[in-house]
């Protein structure tokens, strides 16, 4: 046994003993506290949730508590947080005061106390005025104490002494703890309104995650904000809850509505960590909107330690998940999950695809290869099980329809290319799911087929023409196909000149060139016309039923009848094609006429060349000019060929064609007019026959060998012929000189 003077020796470790323990006390604080003097805006969005915690925890091993409820009040610049939790003791006080936390270790029920987290609170102020309930030695009485914690090395040791000789107890107690800030930096400031934003976001999800808070209210410079629980709903077919959150805001009335299960079964790696019995919890829950559809809040993180993981924004899920067994960072900020043993309950989770496109950039305490093993793949294949896709009438497996795939932000571009590629492929998600899917459906999938913009001009290019991409499109084929083509204009110019996806006037697709022109304006029969003379229109002319689209060419009627002509000009052997058409719009009854006498007069000579009469109108009248006088040549030609009338050349054609070629052409020179006999004479050589005595045409055959009906005009044609006229003493000549 130690003497006296052996126990006096002991006190020579005390000063050391101080030394020491500040030395630890700046380990512990300093660095953080210098961070959180321009603190990250997920410090500033996260002391509610610390102070949250703290109060939850206060119960965590009070039997004779299950809740408690937590006020938080903000008057201007002063925010104060208040529980009605279990008071503190010697130890929890202890912890506080020298940031001090034993972690989790046997404890299941508590997610940590005065840890590193709960400096995070300093970013509305370095002091902190807390009063609460206290037992000492084993008597509850109510304390104060002021926590100073500005500045750094010495001024921070400084600090403590201040905040342990601030140190007051009291008789009465409180009833209440509370945790008193003052912002005095524009910074702490922002920091109350960010927490402030945070809770407001999340607390539901909180409450649904602890059922130990019983009831939660905000009252922020005078406007209340509060959230009850309501009747928790159990189904009978399934392990699934229902639980509805009532809020109020300021006097508006809301709720939140979560499905929700859970598991909390036996977990041998946890009772090998902690060295007793743990069961393994985990809550999987996804919000209802007000119609029962799923919710998903992109703004909340997914992971929930029973309060958010604000910073693990990163990891993103299609629904919530929170365990109060996972093992968060100091900062709470991101879950550890660096290794291979993680238990099947946190691998086998659920639905849609929020979160397994990619696998999230996470630096700390993760193994992306262990996370996409145990996670992404399996979840992959959970969703690709189900009919989750939505295309305006039934669902459908992610494998069994076509994904719109975009490519771009333009809200336009996405809103077109998906109606185009809804038309064209089927089925297909609706618009909104389209969105979405495009988000957070994985890419590089076989199983899965994704069409994008490029695709649908292939589909288009190997159709071929317009019948059969009629087969595909519900909606009017032309007006889909004319909004297309403007689309690949105005978005993807050059796809136009290496794919054929425009339609010409033959409904073959062809690629856009620099002769390939519109011809809207130019009328069908002229386009026939041009057609029939040989001269290719139709195969590189646009389609007239495309209306819109453009390559910024235009053919118009000048362009087509300068074809015509320079045609005809070359190929004379096809004016013929021309006679068939009679301009009756025209307006000149006398140019109608001759079109129709010629159509006639051609059909008479060369009817096994002609057709029937066509539709001229809008053809010009100068276009027959110069193909007029080359078709009377040729008929006049070939009227001469003839020689005497027959059965085409008749004195009823005769008659006609005279009075017609008379009056536009010189005919003086063509064997064309028939004598008495039905020979054919150019007009010089034949007379008109002045009452000549049959008697004496016969007697001067008979007796000179003269025959005078050869040299005079038939007696049928009526056409009045400016020639000379023969009388019977227009032969005396010839009758001296025989008799």
């Amino acid at each position: 046994m130690l003497s006296f003077e052996e126990n006096s020796d002991q006190n020579i470790f005390e000063e050391s003993r101080l030394e020491i323990f500040g030395n630890v006390y700046l380990a512990n604080t300093q660095n953080r506290l210098r961070q959180l003097d321009n603190p990250e805006e997920v410090d500033c969005k996260r002391w509610p949730w610390e102070l949250v915690q703290n109060a939850k925890d206060s119960i965590a091993n009070e039997k004779d508590r299950e809740s408690v409820n937590i006020v938080i009040i903000k008057e201007n610049n002063t925010y104060t947080i208040k529980h009605d939790g279990s008071p503190f003791n010697v130890k929890s006080l202890t912890a506080l005061m020298y940031k001090y936390s034993s972690g989790k270790r046997n404890d299941s029920e508590s997610t940590g106390r005065f840890g590193t987290g709960f400096l995070t609170t300093h970013t509305l102020s370095k002091n902190v005025e807390i009063k609460s309930d206290i037992y000492i030695k084993n008597k509850l009485k109510g304390f104060s104490l002021t926590m100073y914690r500005e500045g750094e090395g010495q001024e921070l040791l400084d600090g403590l002494k201040r905040t342990e000789e601030s140190f007051k107890t009291y008789e009465k107690t409180f009833g209440w703890t509370s945790y008193k800030y003052i912002a005095t930096t524009k910074r702490n400031n922002e920091a109350g309104k960010l927490g402030i934003q945070n809770f407001k976001e999340n607390i539901a999800i909180v409450m649904l995650n602890c059922p130990e808070i019983s009831s939660i209210k905000l009252i922020d410079d005078g406007k209340e904000f509060s959230i009850e629980r309501g009747k928790e709903l159990i189904f009978n077919d399934s392990e699934c809850r229902k639980l509805t959150l009532f809020m109020n805001n300021n006097g508006v009335n809301s709720k939140k509505t979560f499905i929700y299960t859970k598991v909390n079964e036996y977990n041998q790696d946890l009772t090998e960590k902690f060295g007793v019995d743990r069961n393994l919890r985990i809550c999987c829950a996804v919000e209802l909107d007000e119609n029962n559809n799923i919710y998903v809040d992109t703004s909340s993180p997914c992971l929930f330690c029973s309060l958010p993981l604000v910073g693990s924004e990163a990891h993103e899920f299609p629904f919530i998940i929170n365990s109060p067994d996972f093992e968060p960072d100091s900062e709470r900020q991101s879950i550890l999950f660096d290794g291979e043993r993680i238990d099947e309950k946190t691998k086998k989770i659920s639905n849609p695809a929020r979160g397994l496109q990619s696998i999230p950039n996470v630096n700390k305490f993760f193994n992306p290869t262990c996370y996409y093993d145990n996670f992404i793949l399996p979840m992959r294949n959970i969703l690709l099980k189900y009919p989750i896709v939505w295309n305006g009438t039934q669902y459908y497996k992610l494998s069994d329809v076509y994904l719109p795939k975009f490519g771009k932000n333009d809200k336009d571009y996405v809103k077109q290319a998906y109606n185009f590629i809804s038309q064209l492929y089927k089925p297909v998600p609706t618009y909104e799911d389209s969105l979405l899917i495009e988000k957070t459906i994985w890419k590089n999938d076989s199983s899965l087929d994704y069409i994008n913009i490029e695709q649908c001009v292939e589909m288009i290019e190997r159709l071929g023409d317009l019948f059969k991409l009629n087969c595909r499109i519900n909606d009017n084929v032309w007006s889909w196909l004319d909004s297309f083509l403007n689309f690949i204009k105005y978005y993807h110019s050059d796809i136009l000149y290496s794919h054929a996806i425009i339609p010409n006037m033959n409904f073959k697709f062809i690629k856009q060139t620099r002769e390939l022109a519109t011809s809207n304006t130019v009328p069908e029969n002229m386009i026939d016309c041009v057609e029939e003379l040989g001269i290719i229109w139709r195969n590189n002319h646009i389609h007239k039923n495309i209306k819109r689209f453009t390559t910024g060419t235009d053919h118009d009627i000048d362009y087509a009848v300068s074809k015509i002509s320079i045609y005809l000009r070359n190929y004379p052997d096809k004016k013929l094609e021309l006679m068939h058409y009679i301009p009756y719009d025209c307006g000149d009854d006398k140019f109608i006429n001759k079109r129709i006498m010629l159509y006639e007069f051609c059909n008479t000579l060369w009817n096994n060349k002609m057709s029937q009469i066509k539709d001229g109108k809008q053809f010009p009248i100068e276009l027959w000019n110069n193909v007029d006088i080359n078709v009377f040549q040729e008929l006049l030609n070939s009227i001469q060929e003839h020689g005497q009338l027959n059965n085409t050349i008749t004195i009823n054609f005769l008659n006609k064609f005279l009075k017609c070629v008379s009056e536009y052409y010189d005919y003086s020179s063509y064997s064309i007019i028939p004598n008495k006999k039905g020979k054919l004479h150019t007009r010089n050589s034949l007379y008109k026959d002045d009452n000549i005595p049959s008697l004496f045409k016969q007697c001067m055959k008979e007796c000179i060998n003269y025959d005078i009906d050869s040299e005079l005009i038939h007696d049928d044609i009526t056409f009045d012929i400016n020639i000379s006229r023969k009388r019977i003493y227009d032969y005396s000549h010839l009758l001296k000189k025989y008799f």
